[in-house]
This record gives structure tokens, C-alpha cells and sequence, in this order.
């Protein structure tokens, strides 16, 4: 798939994404950075934001479900024509917690308990749709042929994470933890 395919079906498949209350951008309070998130994306369309607003601060790690469906799409866009992030490592972000080495890592477990990596992982990116998907996964397909020579790191946790979730998913097939 080309890159103008790619950045066409992800435009498809979230048109119809309504913006976040502007009461719910974040998923935590806690410190100042979820505030400066809060800041910059509330109120805002994901298509008017610049590529300073989008990496000013890390908000792929405090958005809240809905809002990280939202503005998924100025990413990957973003991304796809080769702009890369210093704050919010998109490939990162749709990696973590769905390889074996992290899926069984604990999130924060004084306060999350037994929730791991791979558990809050497939909750996030359980409310996208299959075209959302099939988005995302194209996208992942566009970045693991880039990095096969560049970055054997990254291509080997997009490989994983590719086989372990996003390719079952965009099949429609179950999910299970490794």
C-alpha cells in the first residue's frame, strides 16, 4: 500500500470520530504534564494541530481512550510524511505492552493492581473500529518495511506486536495474552 493509500484510509476510517469533552483529554490530573496536555488539545480539532502543539508535550502516554482515538489519526498522518516525534514515539505507543517482553510487566501495581502492560494496552485500542484498525495496521505495515534495515529494534516490536494483536484484531479474530 502506498503512503497516499495509507494516509487515505486512515482519513477514512476516522472521519465520522467525534472530539473528546473537553472535560475528558486526560486520564489522570496527577503532576503538571497531564495539565499541559489538557491545555493544548482541548477544545481542538486533530486536523489544525501544528507539529509543535502535537509533540510539545507527551500526550500519547495521558490521553484519555477518547481522546487517543481522536487525535491517533494527526500522528500517524504526521508521521507517515516523515515527521518524527521527540515526546510521543507513535511506533512505540502502538507497540507497547503487546510483545513478550512487556506484556507481562506491571503497569503501576500500588495502584493498578494485577493490570499489566498487555491489559492496558487492549483496553486503549479497544474502542477503535475495524477500518480504524486496518488503519493502523497498514500504517505498521508501511513502518516495519521502512525500519528492516534502519532500526532492527523497532522492527522487531512492531513485528511482535503486529502478530500478537493487530493482525487477529483486523481479522476479527480474538485477542489472548500470550
Amino acid at each position: 500500500m502506498s503512503k497516499q493509500d495509507i494516509s487515505v484510509a486512515i482519513i477514512e476510517a476516522f472521519s465520522s470520530v467525534e472530539p473528546p469533552p473537553e472535560w475528558h483529554i486526560v486520564d489522570s490530573l496527577e503532576g503538571f504534564e497531564p495539565a499541559l496536555v489538557e491545555k493544548t488539545f482541548s477544545g481542538r480539532l486533530w486536523n489544525e494541530l501544528t507539529d509543535d502543539e502535537l509533540d510539545r508535550d507527551p500526550a500519547l502516554c495521558f490521553f484519555s481512550v477518547e481522546a487517543f482515538r481522536y487525535f491517533l489519526p494527526a500522528y500517524l498522518l504526521r508521521e507517515l510524511d516523515r515527521h518524527y516525534f521527540q515526546q510521543n514515539e507513535l511506533a512505540f505507543t502502538l507497540t507497547s505492552g503487546l510483545t513478550e517482553v512487556w506484556q507481562d510487566k506491571l503497569v503501576n501495581p500500588c495502584r493498578y493492581g494485577a493490570m499489566t502492560s498487555w491489559d492496558r494496552a487492549i483496553h486503549r485500542f479497544a474502542t477503535l473500529t475495524k477500518e480504524q484498525v486496518n488503519a493502523v495496521v497498514a500504517f505498521l505495515d508501511y513502518k516495519i518495511e521502512e525500519s528492516r534495515e534502519d532500526d532492527s529494534y523497532g522492527h522487531q516490536l512492531m513485528s511482535e506486536a503486529m502478530k500478537n494483536y493487530w493482525l487477529p484484531r483486523s481479522k476479527g479474530l480474538p485477542v489472548w495474552r500470550l
